[in-house]
């Protein structure tokens, strides 16, 4: 028994021993290496060996990607294979002095590597590896109104332009309308050279409804959106107030028709068949507990006068 529990004790006194080596072979890892084994290593390996995420820390890797490509990568990550962004500017949680201290660390991992990679072109390298390169983003402004169109049809009229007053050209535009039952999607267009994009509405609510148009934005311009009273007349009234005046407008060929809602005359099949569907269901789901409920009501009355009978036989 004393000899077990001597073995117990120097078993225990090994484990304390090799933690603490652990523990200051940690503390001696560089700054890179700590955050690399915290926020990388379960997808890229102990020293960016490879994982379920590649290996990135071999000299076949480092010698083909450069430092300002490894820290955009790491920085805005890539969507598309399941990494996330690690900066916090999109949402991530490292600093951009810690991302350059991971790429810092992988690099040392293959001294032969160089940070840089030669191509057929001269490229501009970053100074500083701790800022990378951001597109400028200028604002944008979208105006919307409402427009009649051949045979009296109601024609939706989005302008587009930057904070400089150019069109916007290309850009798309999403229209769409308040229901009681959430947004309903009128189709979209693209703005033309004069950074007008146009629909025409199949269908216009006797009562007036809000339409908004949206552009989400691109790689140089920010997103905006605007929004106006849609009205079955000859005039719309801006969401502000503002009265627009109508204009008879060259683009009327119609795009994405719209659908009815279930408050509509003629509401579509399939959307009205399943929330009628929903409604039974739900209906029945309560008729079924009220008779299970009145059963069993039922049944212990029963059972009280069948325990009165017997007492006082």
């Amino acid at each position: 028994m004393a000899n077990r529990i001597v073995q117990l004790v120097g078993i225990a006194a090994l484990a304390l021993v090799l933690t603490m080596f652990a523990q200051t072979a940690w503390a001696d890892d560089p700054p890179g290496a700590k955050l690399f084994q915290t926020y990388c290593a379960s997808c890229h390996g102990e020293a960016g060996k490879g994982g379920f995420g590649p290996a990135i820390g071999t000299e076949k890797f480092l010698g083909g990607h450069d430092d300002a490509s490894m820290i955009k990568t790491t920085s805005e990550g890539v969507a598309a294979k399941g990494m996330p962004a690690w900066s916090k500017a999109n949402g991530g949680s490292l600093s951009d002095d810690q991302i350059a201290e991971i790429i810092a660390y992988l690099r040392s991992l293959s001294p032969g590597s160089s940070s840089t990679v030669a191509t057929s072109a001269p490229t501009a390298v970053p100074t500083s590896a701790t800022a990378p390169t951001v597109a400028v983003i200028v604002q944008s402004r979208l105006t919307l109104a409402q427009a009649t169109g051949k045979n009296g049809a109601v024609v939706l009229k989005a302008t587009l332009t930057g904070e400089d007053g150019k069109p916007i050209e290309g850009a798309a535009i999403s229209f769409s309308r308040a229901t009681s039952f959430g947004n309903l999607d009128l189709g979209s267009a693209k703005t033309d050279s004069q950074g007008l994009a146009a629909l025409t509405v199949a269908e216009v609510p006797s009562a007036a409804r809000q339409v908004v148009a949206a552009f989400k934005g691109d790689k140089s311009s920010a997103a905006s959106k605007s929004a106006l009273r849609l009205e079955p007349s000859d005039q719309a009234v801006a969401a502000n107030g503002a009265e627009v005046n109508n204009a008879q407008l060259s683009m009327d060929e119609p795009l994405l028709s719209p659908d009815g809602s279930l408050i509509t005359p003629n509401p579509p099949l399939v959307p009205a068949t399943l929330f009628v569907m929903v409604v039974l269901g739900v209906w029945s789901i309560y008729a079924l507990v009220v008779y299970q409920l009145f059963r069993v009501r039922k049944a212990g009355v029963v059972e009280n006068k069948v325990n009165t009978l017997t007492f006082r036989q």
